[in-house]
């Protein structure tokens, strides 16, 4: 025989116990909604210029990015790393409604062509700055990987006879350009670039304390180095490559 009583007291405790999960389960939502504020502030940190800072700042309203417990971190992080330049990047929630974003960048080595940069590692950046200072690069062929190397030796070998490079080109049949800070220019052409850079810095070492110093050379020769001189009106470096220059620096 069924023993009404207890029957009754274990629904009612079932009912209880239902109750109570129940009642947790939504204080533990309303809890979660209460503390899940809309994140309203951003706090960059890093070595990065004002216009940087604001271009990360827009970078992360594009996002919907809900509250500040319910914020997908990865998502952000991977939104950031599509500017190009940030690396490094990490992120943590700041109650109530802060997220602090800590980044390095690439920095920019030089420009390439009109509207981008190259980092040393020979990533094209779009930096919302500019840096007039930089070396201008303009290169037909090559990667800006290719580029970077090329960069580093002529950089390296032109140190020896104190000299800075200022833009490195190149032309459609590969073909490198360099200029220098003193506004010498010379031509390499497509091959033993380290061989023909350390038989310029021996000629521009016999040359750089002339009375008429040198305005282009072209070290595709063999042995020697044709050399173009400063004159009232320099002739533009194409030009040079086509006419008769004006002396011949023969090497043994």
């Amino acid at each position: 025989m069924i023993d009404r009583g207890m029957f009754k007291r274990s629904t009612f405790h079932q009912i209880m116990i239902g109750v109570l999960v129940t009642g947790t389960a939504l204080i533990a939502v309303v809890g979660w909604q209460t503390l899940d504020t809309r994140i309203e502030k951003f706090h960059i940190l890093g070595e990065l210029s004002a216009r940087e800072q604001l271009k990360v700042t827009d970078t992360l309203r594009e996002l919907n990015l809900g509250g500040i417990l319910s914020a997908d971190l990865q998502r952000v992080q991977a939104h950031l790393e599509q500017m190009g330049w940030a690396r490094d990047i990490s992120i943590r929630r700041v109650w109530p409604d802060t997220l602090e974003v800590a980044m390095l960048k690439e920095n920019p080595v030089a420009n390439w062509g009109h509207n981008q940069f190259v980092a040393a590692s020979g990533n094209l950046l779009e930096l919302p700055d500019e840096y007039p200072g930089l070396p201008r690069f303009e290169v037909a062929v090559s990667s800006p990987q290719e580029a970077m190397k090329v960069f580093r030796l002529v950089s390296h070998l032109a140190a020896e006879s104190n000299l800075r490079v200022t833009s490195l080109n190149q032309d459609n049949q590969g073909g490198w350009n360099i200029a220098f800070h003193n506004d010498l220019e010379i031509f390499l052409g497509t091959e033993r670039l380290s061989e023909r850079m350390q038989r310029f810095n021996r000629v521009y070492g016999q040359l750089k304390d002339s009375e008429v110093p040198a305005a282009y050379m072209d070290l595709r020769y063999n042995n020697g180095v044709a050399v173009q001189h400063v004159v009232e009106k320099p002739l533009e470096p194409v030009l040079v490559a086509k006419q008769e220059l004006q002396s011949i620096v023969g090497l043994q």
